[in-house]
């Protein structure tokens, strides 16, 4: 099984080079994030890059990773939101990768003090150069993670599906699930949680479009879409989209 190259490499860096990036490299990343394509282009999202410093001036250290550079992500509140915070996170830190920059995905950090921002915080993620390695392919057996077939709840398991086990996902819960039908559609699933906790739940959410992210690496045919509300509605689940072939 072929597994998108970037996919294969990364991982969450917690070690990195104090030196801050290039001006160049910093102008090359906020083109990038110009250049996403939102899975709901209905939906409001904005990102801000912020040093080290201008961080740590607004955030708490709680569960931190010091980095020299902070992505900050801001969204609606809403399920479709904070998938959709998930994906465009995860095609940068995919494209990072690529650039050889490290990054981490950051649930801990929360605002200090409200932002002058028009939409609510929902995540950040620290990047930098690594000062440890990325992931080399020989050590895809041994990352934990659920097995492949824990992940479909119907049909048959689809290649691509490997790119999103191997997705991060806040506690290592990996909350995504999948129902592939005969045409090799997959139709996306969240595991409804057992506890209510605010925090949590924005976590899996982002979790699931962090997942889908993986899976359109993988397989530019897929596209999303969000069918009918109440389609394909399998107990113990929340149905959050699919993905087709173009």
């Amino acid at each position: 099984m072929v597994i998108n190259e970037s996919i294969k490499r990364r991982k969450s860096i917690r070690s990195y080079h104090d030196n801050a990036l290039s001006a160049e490299v910093i102008a090359d990343i906020k083109a990038k994030i110009g250049e996403l394509v939102p899975i709901f282009p209905e939906l409001h999202w904005r990102m801000e890059i912020m040093s080290h410093e201008e961080f740590f001036a607004i955030f708490s250290r709680r569960f931190v990773v010091d980095a020299p550079h902070y992505l900050v992500i801001l969204a609606g509140e809403s399920e479709e939101s904070y998938c959709q915070v998930g994906y465009l996170g995860e095609r940068i830190v995919l494209a990072l990768t690529d650039m050889g920059i490290g990054t981490c995905w950051l649930g801990g950090p929360q605002p200090k003090r409200d932002l002058d921002f028009e939409l609510p915080f929902a995540i950040s993620i620290c990047f930098g150069m690594p000062a440890e390695p990325f992931r080399k392919e020989e050590d895809l057996s041994a990352i934990k993670r659920k097995p492949l077939t824990e992940f479909v709840i119907s049909g048959q398991t689809n290649p691509a599906i490997e790119a999103a086990r191997l997705a991060p996902s806040a506690m290592n819960l990996q909350p995504a699930r999948y129902a592939v039908d005969g045409d090799d559609d997959i139709h996306v699933y969240r595991v409804k949680p057992r506890v209510t906790n605010k925090h949590l739940s924005a976590m899996q959410k982002i979790d699931v479009g962090i997942a889908i992210a993986h899976i359109m690496a993988e397989d530019e045919s897929y596209h999303f879409e969000r069918l009918a509300e109440g389609f394909m509605q399998e107990k113990g689940f929340i149905y959050v989209g699919s993905l087709e072939r173009h």
